[in-house]
């Protein structure tokens, strides 16, 4: 007895640890399951955990490329900075190894440097780099977000790795999305098109017009597709105004789904419309087409990697300007409805 006991300790001992730190937001929990993926084939007998926000661990829910997930909920229970010490001191009883912080912010690298990891990968950005000792510059050039984080990879000796989303819905998100089609008329085979007209709370500059998707949701009704309203609770005023100007009558499922969920009823939509946010990236990785409008952002740092999609944007000298408020809006105002819907025909054909 006393033989196995000190084998399983020198196993213990010998098992690499290693920290992931995304802590926000779910798009970008999304964009970083190529990372865990890569991770996990460098190091198949290693101790993976995942810190990151209470919201955020839903879209990854599971995910099979990680032992465990420690939730930092920064709005809720772990808020102010005597639980932020607490829990670094929870983190550093793991002993982990190494850490790779794809969150790169003030916060991300003192979890990082807290943890008392040897090695700490990540961007040295800001007077807080020096917290991290394995990092790469940031040299602000308009890369993909999956290629940004690669480069992170690449300190860690991974190369080449796989650049596709995953997402995982269980039988259960799939029997939800399903019922909640049926509540709402919708048969098995009626073509459906998806339309996510929220943003972030504090990214009022990348909502496109209500006008507009109400128009758009006319013009797919025509051509006899029922478009399917998706959002959080936050979009539920924005669904019901665009509702409220259509003929048609779009399913309204704002509020109604897990993030899972969303990605199971993702499977059934021949394209969504999105803005630049997070069911942009669960269409991506539920390899779901999509057609993303553009406007304050640029298209070449956050598009997601996919095989069939398009942007609609419009070209005018004061785009990307990444102000999360604006007086005009005119790079979202002036996309054209008609353009979104070539860009969806041309998804979906």
């Amino acid at each position: 007895m006393i033989t196995e006991t000190v084998r399983v300790y020198e196993e213990a001992l010998e098992v690499k640890r290693i920290l992931v730190i995304k802590i926000s937001a779910v798009g970008d929990c999304v964009l970083a399951t190529p990372s865990l993926r890569a991770i996990r084939q460098k190091n198949p007998k290693a101790y993976i955990a995942l810190l990151t926000g209470r919201v955020e661990s839903q879209a990854l829910k599971g995910c099979p490329y990680i032992d465990e997930v420690i939730i930092y909920d920064r709005d809720g229970r772990d808020r102010g900075w005597l639980r932020f010490l607490e829990l670094s001191a929870e983190i550093r009883r793991y002993c982990f190894e190494e850490v790779a912080d794809f969150q790169n912010n003030s916060k991300s690298h003192m979890f990082a440097m807290l943890s008392a990891a040897a090695k700490r990968y990540g961007y040295m950005k800001g007077w807080h780099g020096f917290l991290l000792n394995k990092a790469v510059k940031d040299n602000n050039r308009p890369i993909p977000p999956v290629d940004h984080q690669f480069r992170v990879l690449s300190l860690m000796g991974i190369e080449g790795a796989s650049k596709e989303l995953e997402l995982w819905p269980s039988a259960s998100d799939e029997d939800a999305a399903g019922k909640m089609l049926e509540a709402d008329w919708v048969g098995d085979h009626q073509a459906l098109v998806g339309i996510n007209p929220g943003a972030s709370p504090r990214w009022a500059t990348k909502r496109w017009p209500a006008e507009n998707f109400a128009k758009l949701c006319d013009l797919l009704a025509e051509r006899e597709i029922r478009p399917v309203i998706i959002g959080t609770r936050d979009d539920s005023e924005a669904a019901e105004n665009i509702i409220s100007m259509t003929k048609s009558k779009p399913v309204d499922l704002t509020g109604k789904t897990t993030i899972t969920e969303l990605a199971a009823l993702m499977k059934r939509l021949k394209c969504l419309v999105t803005s630049d946010s997070a069911p942009m990236h669960v269409a991506a990785a539920m390899k779901t087409p999509f057609v993303a409008l553009f406007g304050p952002t640029a298209p070449e740092r956050h598009l997601p990697p996919s095989q069939n999609y398009a942007v609609v944007r419009r070209d005018l000298g004061c785009a990307p300007c990444y102000k999360p408020v604006c007086s005009d809006i005119r790079c979202m105002r002036e996309i054209a409805v008609e353009d979104v819907m070539k860009a969806i025909e041309g998804c979906i054909r």
